[in-house]
């Protein structure tokens, strides 16, 4: 772990108080753990693991259920991931047509940035999208909470009606339930007419503390009043690279992890082989509803 990394870890584990010799235990007890459970694919780094670790505030049991979570749901659903490899046609379309990006940097050596500004409301793609990029950083730092700047521009009335309100629902859930997701904040930029709109649908699948933490903003340049202008691309009055370059440098990171995305296609849970039945209120819940949505 190099001196930068080193800050970032000891900085996100003062947020929930926890010291790194009881992270090192944790992350230990998850891996003995995951010796103990033959029907998961792969044992997890241990970078993975505190990172999982953080996203369910260190609750050890909780990051068990998450992590046999992450690896059954692609066996027990797998049209979520269907062609979601970012190499796939499907993925490389929405790569060249829409932004779901990250910035390179975290906020407060804490938080992602996360830049979304779709050209069509595909909320399969998008997802697909957002897993990918967690996928990597799983690998790569550590993630305390997300911020999301969602830009509506592309988007208007006639784009909207078109999103099943059950589509967009069951996307964030699946971001919640195999992610932990954990959002700050969600800024949304862009959206003139449709605001209500916009809002009136959030609120069906957002729950009411996540919703509370959305905000919209009519002029992009009022965003400079909660992100620094430093992180905000040129596309929004900032001095960062625009949303085309932090996209080309997603595309590179796409490359580096290609042998690892290659991998997620083929990792499969060996049912006959856990130790006991699947007991998942949350995921099977989650599985029956899945099924009643049509994936394109």
């Amino acid at each position: 772990m190099d001196k930068r990394d080193n800050e970032v870890r000891k900085k996100v584990l003062l947020l929930f108080g926890v010291t790194d010799e009881e992270a090192e235990k944790d992350i230990k007890t998850i891996q003995e753990w995951m010796t103990t459970q033959p029907h998961l694919p792969e044992i997890m780094e241990t970078k993975k693991i505190a990172n999982f670790l953080i996203r369910n505030k260190f609750s050890v049991e909780k990051t068990k259920q998450k992590i046999d979570t992450y690896y059954t749901i692609r066996t027990l659903i797998p049209d979520l991931y269907l062609n979601s490899h970012p190499k796939s046609q499907r993925m490389q379309h929405f790569i060249n047509t829409s932004y779901c990006c990250p910035f390179p940097k975290l906020l407060d050596d804490t938080d992602l940035l996360l830049f979304i500004k779709p050209s069509r409301p595909d909320f399969f793609e998008l997802t697909a999208q957002c897993f990918n990029i967690m996928e990597y950083l799983f690998y790569e730092t550590y993630v305390a909470s997300t911020v999301v700047v969602y830009d509506f521009a592309n988007l208007g009335l006639g784009d909207l009606s078109k999103v099943p309100p059950s589509a967009s629902r069951k996307m964030v859930t699946a971001t919640e339930k195999v992610l932990s997701f954990r959002l700050k904040a969600l800024y949304l930029v862009n959206t003139s007419t449709i605001t209500s709109v916009v809002l009136g649908m959030s609120k069906t699948f957002l729950k009411a503390k996540i919703f509370e933490r959305l905000h919209v903003f009519h002029d992009v340049g009022e965003l400079k009043k909660v992100v620094p202008v430093g992180f905000l691309p040129r596309d929004y009055g900032g001095t960062a690279p625009s949303l085309e370059e932090l996209n080309d440098m997603l595309k590179i990171k796409f490359d580096e992890y290609e042998e690892r995305f290659d991998k997620l296609d083929k990792l499969k849970v060996d049912e006959s082989l856990r130790p006991e039945k699947l007991n998942n209120d949350d995921l099977l819940g989650f599985y029956g509803n899945f099924k009643k949505l049509d994936v394109d």
